[in-house]
């Protein structure tokens, strides 16, 4: 997944330019859990990898419970890095670090989740300018709550289901230059000349793969909305004493799904109303095993 991001090489810009890769203001943090020996020597092995890099975004591991035979590491630069915490600490941790005032330029924030399973197509910096330039679209009362990575105008099946997934009835295709212009200095970003739209529907009038408003695999949002699907699910958790939604990853993606349902009739409302996907393949899920106790 990293090595797909193509992530830029130090020297191929300052981070100081405003005109450079606006990909130099992404923060990649990573939380992981090793089970194993040979889990834990991969780990240090990436982390090393990109420590050595010159790139101008360094990812940042995060631990989650008991590092392993930590003590057979001599090399490992643990101490650097939050261990011994749990998913959901690391969550909000990831989520809520304050960044330098340089690295915002006054400029919507947003959050985009990744699974180990999936891999790019293109650059990470082409990707991000589909979903963010996706979620300035506004027309009249609506906007668009989601950009769904993994889905193209291609996909007809769902392989969890082992179903047909039709297409949206009511998608259009949208060019993105009128909101990129808005948000990017276009000329100076390559990247934003490679982008070919992308499809905008209504989430409520679909069904299947291009229904679901909460998705850990690809799954674009603002900030603010994260923030209250994270808020509703610990107000739910706090109401019935055995349930934890952000204990591992896949009850916060079901937690999460069923938060923004929940919040239909709240503030999530009109942004939830329009999805966007890209108008080509833009990442692949490599779902070949099942690997996880927790699979809901």
């Amino acid at each position: 997944l990293l090595r797909s991001m193509k992530l830029t090489i130090g020297h191929y810009a300052s981070s100081d330019d405003h005109d450079a890769s606006f990909v130099q203001r992404v923060k990649i943090f990573i939380i992981c859990r090793a089970t194993t020996l040979d889990f834990v020597e991969g780990y240090e092995q990436i982390k090393q990898t990109y420590d050595q890099v010159d790139t101008h975004i360094k990812p940042r591991f995060l631990y989650e419970g008991e590092w392993m035979c930590r003590d057979n590491f001599d090399h490992a630069s643990v101490t650097e890095d939050l261990e011994n915490e749990s998913f959901s600490f690391l969550l909000d941790y990831a989520l809520n670090k304050n960044t330098d005032a340089d690295d915002a330029y006054h400029t919507p924030s947003f959050v985009m989740f990744l699974t180990d399973d999936c891999v790019l197509l293109d650059s990470l910096e082409v990707v991000l300018v589909h979903a963010v330039g996706s979620l300035q679209y506004e027309h009249e009362d609506r906007r668009v709550f989601n950009f769904l990575t993994r889905l193209h105008p291609g996909i007809s099946r769902c392989q969890t289901r082992d179903c047909i997934s039709p297409s949206p009835r009511d998608w259009q295709y949208h060019s993105l230059v009128p909101y990129l212009n808005n948000f990017f200095n276009v000329d100076a970003h390559e990247s934003i000349k490679k982008h070919d739209g992308v499809y905008i529907y209504k989430t409520k009038s679909s069904s299947i793969e291009f229904n679901y408003p909460f998705d850990l695999s690809g799954g674009v949002y603002r900030f603010e909305d994260v923030q209250m699907i994270l808020k509703q699910i610990r107000t739910e958790d706090k109401e019935c004493s055995n349930q934890n939604g952000l204990s591992h990853p896949n009850t916060f993606e079901l937690r999460g799904h069923q938060a923004v349902l929940a919040c239909d009739d709240d503030l999530v409302s009109a942004r939830k109303t329009l999805s966007a996907i890209p108008s080509r393949p833009l990442m692949l899920i490599l779902a070949v095993n099942r690997v996880q106790n927790v699979c809901n």
